[in-house]
């Protein structure tokens, strides 16, 4: 009795996976009649196929940042280009649009991101970030050219990155004072 318990199961299974086969036989036979073998062959209609969604445009190191001060009352236009900075590594247009939402974006490309700041004021008075006694310190520059010295922030430029520290030396300069204090942020942070 067990014998032939044991040999109908063994028929059972053997017949079940034998009708696996078969549908599986027949399914892909009905699906290559139809040109939809794509996920199991590498052949694929010409028509069938689709175009790879483009990767967003991505912030790499070897990208160029433009800053744009655009002095409204002056109608004059003053530019710096640096690299990016460790932050902006990596960052899409969307990214940049959320970090930036004052800035408006002329352009965006692989090797170059140009920002451009309006500022209501006019060119020739400004607020200088700069160094004083290796701290983060704020000028201000007057119509004649004079710079006085603001505030001397608590922050050290020992923490900052080598590119932030030589922006420093050579002077940042800030069109207003809720761009001073914007700019006092992100050194900070």
């Amino acid at each position: 009795m067990k014998k032939l318990l044991a040999m109908i199961i063994c028929c059972g299974v053997t017949l079940c996976g034998a009708g696996f086969v078969i549908a599986h036989l027949i399914t892909t036979a009905k699906l290559e009649s139809q040109g939809l073998t794509r996920a199991i062959t590498t052949e694929t209609p010409a028509e069938t196929t689709v175009a790879p969604t483009p990767a967003p445009l991505r912030i790499h190191p070897g990208s160029k940042i433009v800053y744009e001060y655009y002095y409204q009352s002056g109608n004059r236009i003053e530019s710096s280009t640096e690299t990016p900075p460790y932050f902006l590594m990596n960052l899409t247009r969307e990214d940049i649009e959320r970090y930036f939402f004052d800035w408006e974006i002329i352009e965006f490309t692989v090797n170059q991101l140009v920002l451009r700041k309006n500022i209501p004021g006019g060119y020739d008075e400004y607020y200088l970030l700069g160094i004083k006694d290796d701290y983060v310190a704020v000028f201000f520059q007057t119509k004649a050219g004079e710079s006085v010295l603001q505030e001397v922030t608590k922050m050290p430029v020992g923490s900052l990155s080598y590119d932030e520290r030589q922006r420093l030396r050579e002077g940042v300069k800030i069109g207003g004072k809720s761009e001073l204090a914007a700019a006092l942020e992100d050194y900070d942070s």
